[in-house]
């Protein structure tokens, strides 16, 4: 991945390399030496413009080949089918319980709140 402009247009580059073997040029004829060396060393964090990389393939389809969801409902109807229809014990079941006591107690407060069950628990209004 390249970086983007704004991120690279801060990036020392070639001018600061030839800049700095200009300011060692006393020490001998280094600026053709180390001003390719030093270039390819001086990259930032994430710049691979200039670093061969070796081993790293990459596949790739054709947009216009690639199906994002073919056959998705007609596929899902059979197979959604089989796949809810071997977990059905695993929710029917709880949720079965958990309603029977809801409607139980749904039934038990309307009962406990009415004249009659007043009048059989002894308490009044």
């Amino acid at each position: 991945m390249r970086p983007t402009l704004s991120r690279a247009e801060n990036m020392p580059g070639r001018e600061l390399i030839q800049d700095l073997c200009k300011a060692f040029k006393h020490f001998g004829n280094t600026e053709r030496k180390y001003s390719n060396h030093a270039f390819a060393q001086n990259l930032w964090w994430g710049d691979n413009r200039n670093i061969r990389q070796k081993g790293i393939t990459q596949y790739t389809i054709s947009p216009w080949q690639t199906k994002s969801a073919p056959q998705m409902f007609r596929s899902y109807l059979f197979n959604g089918y089989r796949r809810l229809s071997g977990e059905f014990i695993f929710w029917a079941i709880p949720f079965g319980i958990a309603y029977g006591i809801y409607s139980w107690a749904k039934s038990y407060d309307k009962w406990q709140n009415s004249k009659e069950g007043h009048i059989a628990s002894g308490t009044h209004h």
